[in-house]
């Protein structure tokens, strides 16, 4: 026993309680936003935020005092779960933001948030929930899964679960890293095209100053000199073209690369999280917001 509760009862807990906090976000986020997307950070419907946090209670209060979590005054239950809830989601976004470089929430807009990871408002939320959760949902939920399913079943079935579970972690953790590196690559395209388009500046305004020059030292008809001025531009800008064609062709083919795939790939994540923000290719998400925005009107 840990705190109270079966390594059996910790495994399924954590199971069940992710997989009702995907349900609770799906209906918010449709509720809320007028959308139905799959909330989860993985693939799977499952929020692990929900199951780390209420099996955190029960371990964190059975051990803390003695009438465990079930047993404690509402108000203090509500301070401690509001208390709880809010290190996990404090701890939740930071280790998200500083393994991805990403933004998966933002609380900024609401007053008093802390570096937008959290906020009073939630915090409250979660007090309320987690009351809520312990004192009427619980013993309804125990009564009604784990204790009533036989073990020589119930394991198994968690095994699996477990099984496709990690899977799940390793596929979300692969893609989130391959859509790193595609706006990576958005990065380099962007800025590509930036070197070409001053490099044409150059060569022009360039090319132009050196053929004043030479008209004025070598006294050339300036019918001739235009002539020069004429082709030189019409050469860079057909090679300028050339260049921002093969680019513009690149840039498109990972904007297609990050749209398919709707419920398994990254296109999934960004309608999931309207706020996430990756803090290393901003711009380069920013734009790939902006297609994705324009291909769903």
């Amino acid at each position: 026993m840990i705190g109270g509760l079966s390594i059996y009862e910790i495994v399924w807990f954590f199971m069940l309680y992710s997989f009702l906090g995907w349900v609770i976000e799906v209906v918010y986020h449709a509720v809320s936003k007028g959308v139905i997307v799959n909330r989860g950070f993985l693939n799977g419907p499952v929020c692990p935020i929900y199951g780390f946090g209420m099996v955190g209670v029960f371990l964190l209060f059975n051990t803390l005092f003695p009438e465990g979590a079930s047993g404690m005054h509402g108000g203090l239950l509500f301070l401690f779960g509001l208390a709880l809830a809010t290190a996990i989601e404090l701890f939740g976004g930071w280790a998200l933001d500083k393994i991805f470089h990403a933004r998966w929430w933002d609380y900024s807009r609401e007053p008093f948030n802390l570096n937008g990871y959290i906020c009073p408002k939630f915090s409250l939320y979660w007090g309320l929930t987690i009351v809520f959760a312990v004192r009427i949902f619980h013993p309804f939920l125990a009564r009604n899964t784990v204790e009533l399913w036989p073990k020589n079943i119930g394991w198994p079935a968690a095994i699996v679960l477990a099984v496709v579970y990690m899977a799940d972690v390793v596929v979300t953790v692969m893609m989130v890293s391959g859509l790193n590196k595609e706006l990576e690559q958005l990065d380099q395209i962007q800025a590509s095209m930036r070197v070409v388009s001053d490099d044409l500046t150059e060569k022009l305004g360039g090319g132009s100053l050196k053929t004043v020059q030479k008209i004025e030292e070598e006294r050339v008809k300036a019918e001739l000199a235009q002539n020069d001025i004429k082709d030189m531009a019409s050469e860079a800008r057909k090679n300028f073209d050339r260049t921002i064609q093969a680019l513009t062709e690149k840039q498109n083919a990972l904007y297609r690369k990050i749209s398919e795939n709707p419920f398994f790939g990254p296109k999934r994540l960004i309608d999931a999280f309207p706020d996430l923000k990756m803090r290393d290719h901003a711009e380069a998400f920013r734009k790939v917001k902006e297609m994705l925005e324009k291909a769903g009107k």
